[in-house]
């Protein structure tokens, strides 16, 4: 082998090297962290799913996290509240059965984020005796904010804890989260949408709510005069003319409730009619004006002729 055939050998092998730290530097790592590595059998504690983004912008995050037990364990609830990923194309959705539960997740947010510690969601987990616990990421994708999403086959870390002896009077991380909550959500939008492929084409309004405490429990849509509806976060509209008001009202999990109140601007097949009839009332009302109003100034013209051929006269 020659000497330039080395030479191009190490610049291909340099290069390949940068672009394989680059790509590195470029993939995000999940990782679930606690305050403890050890929590008493039937106590309820708290483990964050976090994200180190590696100093690129994420903008989405998929993936699914499993937790095994030696001992039958239980996932009291996922708490989205103060979650990095504030829009859910599918919310984490839980499978349990005995030592193992799956969580499945797809988020984002727009205009995304460069975080070495960012929030995903936090667990709230039990154990019913003395054991080990692992919590373990699996089949993690980021995606990138460079305009085209392009993903990255994210890093994981798992988080093994230990389950002690019961203790005497059990605490409950989950229930300190929902009482230290004394916020309403934030405010949000409600957006009018129709597909004709869904819902038989009829008109619907869709709204998703972020809350920085314990979370969204669940919305109500009250629709005009009618009653209360307990929804998700989409909703078809009863009154297809589109001439109801409408508010949706969202609670996070300590009850606290935001309001957000949508007046209907129209666009059915009524409240188009209306719309035409009278544009064309008004333009007849326009003409009528303007025809009376032409015959009185000749009137007028006429009368004031005949008096100046009188006095010339």
């Amino acid at each position: 082998m020659t000497k330039t055939t080395l030479q191009l050998n190490s610049t291909i092998a340099t290069a390949l090297l940068l672009l394989l730290g680059a790509s590195v530097a470029q993939a995000a790592t999940v990782f679930p962290t606690s305050g403890k590595s050890s929590y008493p059998a039937r106590d309820t504690f708290v483990v964050d799913v976090r994200l180190d983004s590696e100093g690129a912008a994420i903008n989405a995050v998929e993936g699914t996290v499993e937790i095994s037990s030696s001992q039958p364990l239980t996932v009291n609830d996922i708490v989205l509240g103060g979650s990095d990923l504030t829009l859910w194309t599918s919310k984490p959705s839980l499978s349990q059965s005995g030592n193992l539960a799956t969580i499945t997740y797809t988020g984002g947010t727009p205009g995304g984020f460069t975080k070495d510690n960012a929030l995903v969601m936090r667990l709230a987990i039990s154990a019913a005796d003395v054991g080990q616990l692992q919590i373990t990421p699996k089949s993690t994708k980021a995606y990138l904010n460079d305009g085209q999403g392009t993903p990255v086959t994210a890093a994981v870390r798992d988080l093994k804890l230990t389950v002690s002896a019961p203790a005497a009077s059990p605490t409950d991380g989950l229930n300190e989260i929902i009482s230290k909550d004394t916020e309403p959500p934030n405010e949000f939008e409600i957006s009018l949408g129709r597909d004709e492929s869904v819902n038989d084409g009829k008109y619907f309004i869709s709204f998703q709510a972020t809350d920085a405490g314990s979370g969204i429990d669940h919305y109500e849509v009250k629709e005009g005069g009618g009653s209360t509806v307990r929804s998700g976060t989409t909703y078809v509209l009863i009154d297809q003319s589109l001439s109801s008001d409408i508010s949706v009202t969202a609670y996070d999990k300590a009850g606290n409730a935001r309001v957000m109140a949508w007046k209907q601007t129209g666009g059915g097949f009524w409240s188009k009619l209306v719309g035409r009839l009278t544009i064309l009332l008004a333009g007849i009302g326009l003409l009528a004006i303007l025809w009376f109003g032409g015959r009185a100034l000749r009137d007028i013209f006429r009368k004031l002729w005949a008096k100046h051929k009188n006095k010339q006269q």
